[in-house]
């Protein structure tokens, strides 16, 4: 049985229990209409297992706006998703096992219409908060906080086309809705560990660190045969301390693509 349905499902759930009395909803807001925000894109890795980075999409087929073009609003009983014909592929093997989803998408040849597609993500978006009072954001990733301000969300690029007469929203965004960074409230939910977290760290980062551990129990045993030179505390570190640079030496590539 594919553990992915269920780990996914329970991911929501606990995004879901953080809504109440005083929170209808979380808003995640992907790619260039949120300013390709931090916070919204690790939220958007942790309900959609990394399915978004660069080496897991085709980017050689399609330009990263389209593959970054989504839009979540979760609800205490239901999800909206909005995204586009190139990336529901993405999307759905995850989303469609969510309870209550309420799908926002195109087709690809209404999508090729430039006009009409952005009209249809605009009004996807008022149709999405409409109802709601007060919508939490995760504004900063876990390694970055940021400081937030309500009006910081009126830069966005969707958020300032809310505001367009022609939609008939009736105002800007954060006259309409209060805004709160639930930035604090939702990290911890992504050091949970569930399957998928637990099978990434044991087939990809368990086998690299096991190399580099028996590479420094090699180095030390073969220094204290040999007998030659001093063995430093630096000297038996040296190859997991290489294998921690490296690894942030890849958070840190992986940040800069998401601040393309």
């Amino acid at each position: 049985m594919d553990p992915i349905p269920f780990v996914s499902c329970s991911r929501l759930r606990q995004v879901q229990q953080l809504l109440g009395d005083e929170l209808d909803a979380v808003l995640c807001i992907t790619g260039i209409d949120s300013l390709y925000n931090k916070g919204c894109h690790q939220l958007s890795k942790y309900l959609f297992f990394d399915a978004f980075d660069q080496k897991q999409t085709d980017s050689k087929r399609f330009p990263d706006e389209l593959i970054d073009d989504v839009i979540l609003l979760i609800k205490r009983n239901c999800v909206h998703v909005y995204c586009n014909p190139f990336n529901c592929d993405i999307v759905l093997p995850y989303a469609t096992s969510w309870h209550n989803l309420c799908l926002h998408c195109l087709d690809s040849d209404q999508f090729q219409e430039t006009d009409k597609a952005e009209d249809f993500k605009i009004n996807s978006f008022i149709a999405m908060v409409t109802g709601c009072r007060c919508i939490g954001v995760c504004y900063s990733a876990t390694e970055e906080p940021e400081t937030f301000h309500f009006m910081d969300i009126e830069k966005w690029p969707l958020v300032q086309a809310f505001a367009n007469e022609s939609y008939q929203s009736q105002g800007f965004f954060t006259m309409l809705y209060q805004v709160k960074d639930i930035s604090e409230t939702v990290q911890p939910l992504f050091s949970v560990v569930d399957w998928t977290y637990l099978e990434n760290i044991i087939t990809k980062h368990l086998p690299s660190f096991e190399h580099q551990w028996s590479v420094m129990i090699q180095s030390t045993a073969h220094a204290i045969q040999s007998g030659k030179g001093e063995i430093t505390e630096s000297g038996i570190r040296e190859p997991l301390e290489t294998y921690y640079k490296h690894a942030c030496l890849n958070t840190q590539h992986q940040q800069q693509y998401t601040d393309r």
